[in-house]
């Protein structure tokens, strides 16, 4: 007689040893015998995670998205950035890092995970709102509030010294 047993390993079994072990009844005797065997589990990408610090940015700030995903043999990683974004990556392709980002570095960035089992994606999208304040804004303030306190003061001098009278309706 011959009796089948299977099962469906799970890619955190990848390289442990899994043993078989089997009784057989003969009468009053009984044959047992075991055999076992390392596990391999090739998988096609799976647990595709897009993560960034935030997804509301500035324009200005430094911006960083990381991809990371599980699989094997190891997933490739490949992005699909934003329209118009420069970018530069790192640690083999799992960041995106963009220093002094624009509004332009805005949109849907997607890591695709690769292997020649298969694929995954996933996505995030980061948002740039208002604009870096200025500091332009307030040297300009500055600048019009004293040339203002300037004429008032002047006015008033010339006002006292020289004598100015209010003109008669």
């Amino acid at each position: 007689p011959s009796v089948a047993l299977g099962f469906t390993a799970r890619p955190e079994q990848n390289g442990r040893e899994v043993t078989c072990e089997a009784a057989l009844q003969l009468g009053r005797r009984t044959v047992n015998a075991s055999a076992a065997a390392v596990l391999w589990v090739w998988a096609a990408p799976h647990d595709v995670r897009v993560s960034a610090p935030r997804t509301v940015f500035t324009a200005g700030d430094n911006l960083t998205v990381m991809c990371r995903a599980e699989g094997n043999p190891s997933p490739r990683l490949r992005w699909e950035l934003p329209t118009n974004a420069s970018w530069e990556l790192w640690d083999g392709g799992t960041t995106v890092t963009i220093p002094a980002a624009r509004r332009a570095h805005g949109g849907t960035y997607r890591c695709l995970a690769e292997n020649r089992y298969g694929a995954g994606a996933a996505s995030i999208d980061i948002v740039f709102q208002g604009s870096p304040r200025s500091p332009l804004i307030p040297v300009v303030v500055t600048l019009v509030v004293v040339t203002v306190l300037a004429v008032l003061a002047i006015s008033w001098w010339l006002y006292r010294a020289q004598g100015w009278k209010q003109m008669p309706d």
